[in-house]
């Protein structure tokens, strides 16, 4: 796999689960290659993001800076390594009702506890506060059309009830969620 596929949702979305069913145990990918944003970041060494499994909190800026007034995917230098890969991308956008993000954001015990096996609090004031200054559809629709332009696959994801169900951006711009 020398593709590069972005998982990208807000916190409490189901960028975890759609990973886990819908690329590890349906199309076979090995766990081994989900890396999260803040580990690509973080790192000492810059990494190749090709054949990775990039796991996108599209609130992670206001999760380092709550004071922030607007999110600016296109300062993001995982976005901006990810864009000029020169490598095939396909690009998963996770949508929830924002009764169900709120919902599962108060009972959420753990901070990604499917891939990290962490044990860290999660910090369910400060995400549902976050999560409450943003356009969650906005969002979506901002990164969705940023990679779009790139010539990225986008596909939206409705993930309710424990599924995923098919979508697209026509129907996030035309509110038909």
């Amino acid at each position: 796999m020398g593709d590069v596929i972005i998982v990208a949702g807000v916190s409490s979305s189901g960028k975890s689960s759609f990973i886990q069913e819908e690329l590890i145990a349906r199309r076979g990918l090995p766990e081994t290659s989900v890396k999260f944003a803040w580990e690509l970041d973080h790192s000492a060494a810059p990494q190749s993001v090709e054949g990775c499994v990039v796991h996108y909190n599209l609130l992670r800026q206001l999760d380092r800076n709550p004071e922030l007034r607007s999110i600016c995917f296109a300062q993001q230098p995982i976005l901006t390594q990810i864009l000029s890969s020169g490598k095939p991308i396909e690009a998963h956008l996770i949508f929830a009702p924002d009764d169900e993000i709120l919902r599962r954001i108060a009972v959420r015990k753990h901070v990604e506890p499917k891939f990290r096996g962490t044990n860290s609090g999660y910090p369910s004031d400060k995400i549902r506060a976050n999560f409450l200054k943003v356009d969650q559809k906005r969002l979506l629709i901002e990164f969705g059309e940023m990679f779009e332009r790139a010539g990225a696959l986008v596909a939206v994801w409705i993930s309710t009830n424990g599924k995923f169900i098919a979508s697209d951006l026509q129907s996030l711009r035309s509110g038909g969620l």
